[in-house]
């Protein structure tokens, strides 16, 4: 069967007619589906994007509530080893709990604080004790109630140094976060 060139072109106009009818809302669909495909791909990025600054952010607040957490944990040794600490150091403490306030629960916001106080009697004890004993005359009765005050104090700050991994158990766990 030899198609002559009537047929050819008969041919090829119904099917010119077919491209026009049905060409510009073949386009569109196509169009609308490119257009859809890439919003489905800028939103799978949008997500991970998100996800990244999430973990971005979880991560800085881990490094900073792990800086606050070895601040206390240094200071707490100090006062165990040598019975006191620095002004520097104290300073540095100080400021390291009131940053916990914005970082942590008030729950172990609270909980700092009140470590402060006591922080700060057992240095005042130790002070006061330290510089009455290296007096000529000290005072008997003074010394002993400073040695006790200090024992509790040791006592208490012996287990604030064994509980304070558990205390900012919570707050560290990096799931928790």
């Amino acid at each position: 069967m030899e198609e002559t060139a009537k047929d050819i072109v008969a041919h090829y106009s119904s099917t010119m007619d077919i491209l026009k009818a049905f060409g510009p809302p073949l386009v569109a669909s196509i169009a609308a589906l490119i257009a859809f495909m890439a919003a489905i791909m800028a939103s799978v990025i949008q997500y991970n994007q998100w996800r990244t600054a999430r973990e971005k952010l979880r991560s800085d607040l881990f490094d900073r509530r792990m800086a606050i957490y070895n601040q206390v944990y240094l200071a707490l040794l100090e006062m165990r080893n040598r019975g006191n600490v620095s002004q520097e150091e104290l300073r540095a403490l100080r400021l390291a709990i009131n940053s916990a306030k914005f970082l942590f629960p008030p729950n172990l916001s609270n909980a700092l604080e009140i470590f402060y106080e006591k922080f700060g009697d057992y240095r005042g004890w130790f002070g006061r004790w330290r510089s009455e004993s290296n007096k000529d005359l000290p005072d008997g009765e003074l010394i002993a109630e400073l040695t006790g005050k200090m024992r509790v104090a040791d006592d208490e700050m012996d287990k604030m140094v064994r509980d304070l991994p558990q205390t900012f158990r919570s707050v560290l766990f990096f799931g928790n976060i």
